[in-house]
């Protein structure tokens, strides 16, 4: 996939059960839709980001950087 900005950053699978994984290394922290912090780690690219401890929801991932992905744990 090509975009007008080039490389682009992606979270996945999405939805997720276990886990997710992000093209980028970098530190992160999830939020519910509260706006709570309700994890913060750092992740490699090809590292998993375990999630089975979130309930079923709607999440916002942020980076270290400032980009936001939303994902649904199923």
């Amino acid at each position: 996939m090509s975009t007008l900005t080039g490389k682009k950053n992606t979270l996945y699978p999405n939805p997720a059960t276990n886990q997710i994984f992000i093209n980028v290394s970098t530190e992160y922290t999830i939020y519910n839709q509260q706006g709570q912090r309700v994890k913060k780690g750092n992740c490699n690219i090809g590292e998993a980001v375990d999630i089975t401890q979130l309930p079923i929801g709607n999440y916002l991932l942020q980076t270290a950087n400032g980009d936001s992905y939303q994902f649904i744990k199923q």
